[in-house]
């Protein structure tokens, strides 16, 4: 299990990478969550476990980082304030985009010299 503390805009959150058999009745459902009340990010380790998606198609630690990402998403939409002003911000496709797209910009943005 790998535990970490961030900073999302000012409100800190504690994120747990954990196996599968820490909530195998909760990871049948989600494979993580971001708890906004109690500042808890959950994420799967997906070297944990085979599922069977598009996950799957990549390494397990870039899987568990797309994850670990999406909820992260979530918690910036929440704390920035998005997630209670807007159907958008709960938005599972938007948030897998970004998820998915954020390192590819932050590569190009950094390229560009615009960081």
């Amino acid at each position: 299990m790998k535990k970490y503390k961030v900073d999302v805009l000012g409100s800190t959150y504690f994120v747990e990478i954990v196996p599968y058999t820490k909530y195998p009745v909760l990871f049948q459902k989600a494979l993580g969550w971001c708890d906004f009340h109690a500042k808890k990010i959950v994420v799967l380790d997906m070297s944990t476990v085979e599922i069977d998606d598009e996950l799957n198609t990549q390494s397990p630690d870039k899987a568990t980082n797309r994850i670990f990402r999406h909820e992260l998403v979530h918690a910036f939409f929440y704390e920035s304030g998005l997630d209670e002003q807007s159907e958008f911000a709960r938005d599972e496709i938007l948030v897998d985009f970004l998820a998915m797209q954020i390192p590819k910009m932050v590569r190009m943005f950094s390229k560009l010299d615009l960081l």
